[in-house]
């Protein structure tokens, strides 16, 4: 009898050791999560950046180091940062505050390219438009423009043309980021008018506005086109006041 109540008991010890194993936590198994980075370093070497392609969480610092023995410098598409020209071994720090897509490249080699992905920090408007198109033309003439932008995110992009004489085009329909919007217009009489184009990306965030002063000056064959009303009224002033001209013109 006592050697079957021994087995029993060592039955319980070994059920409840076995539970005690299985009520462990499971995070002493799990592999910590990773955290954030908030440094980035990016070497300069054999005329590239390395890596080329880095994707960060806003609010990290990036570090470009020069190890090549020529010189090089960062210089960001965009306008957002530029480095001094860094020879070998000096370094360039920036921090991605705002989310976005950055790309960048060297000023002294612009074959080197690079490009920096902050995730985080809301929605960011389109960058500045660039305006192509003449500065000036005539009274009744269309002349053609162009608009162009990228969007951080890469979000499609609408265009807006205010032509400076009171009318506009409205957002034109949406394009891809970097797409070039061609548009047209004619001016009706004279002046220098102010053309501004502005863009926004799907969530209406709106870039800073771009201008264009377009000159219209008078054409003169536009003005006389129309019986040459100007030249005729001042034969007849001449001939009001000189009469005896007239036989002579008249001949």
């Amino acid at each position: 009898m006592k050697k079957i109540f021994g087995i029993f008991v060592c039955m319980l010890m070994s059920l409840s050791a076995v539970a005690v194993t299985a009520e462990q936590p499971e995070k002493s198994t799990m592999t910590p999560t990773t955290q954030l980075m908030t440094e980035v370093n990016i070497s300069i070497a054999n005329f590239s950046f390395i890596p080329s392609n880095v994707t960060i969480a806003v609010n990290t610092v990036v570090t470009w180091t020069n190890l090549a023995l020529e010189p090089h410098d960062v210089v960001s598409d965009t306008g957002v940062f530029h480095s001094p020209i860094l020879t070998t071994g000096q370094k360039f720090s920036f921090n991605f505050t705002t989310g976005g897509t950055y790309p960048y490249h060297c000023g002294i080699h612009p074959f080197m390219h690079g490009v920096i992905i902050v995730i985080g920090g809301g929605n960011l408007p389109p960058n500045k438009p660039t305006i192509g198109g003449s500065n000036s033309g005539k009274i009744g003439v269309v002349l053609n423009y162009t608009a162009a932008t990228t969007d951080p995110e890469g979000d499609m992009i609408q265009y807006f043309f205010d032509w400076g004489d009171g009318t506009n085009t409205g957002w034109t329909p949406a394009v891809a980021s970097g797409t070039i919007s061609h548009q047209s217009h004619l001016w009706s009489t004279k002046g220098t008018y102010t053309l501004s184009v502005k863009a926004r990306d799907t969530l209406h965030a709106e870039s800073p506005t771009a201008t264009l002063n377009v000159k219209m000056p008078v054409d003169i064959s536009y003005s006389f086109s129309s019986g040459h009303m100007i030249f005729l009224w001042l034969y007849n002033v001449f001939l009001h006041f000189f009469p005896q001209f007239r036989e002579f013109i008249l001949v």
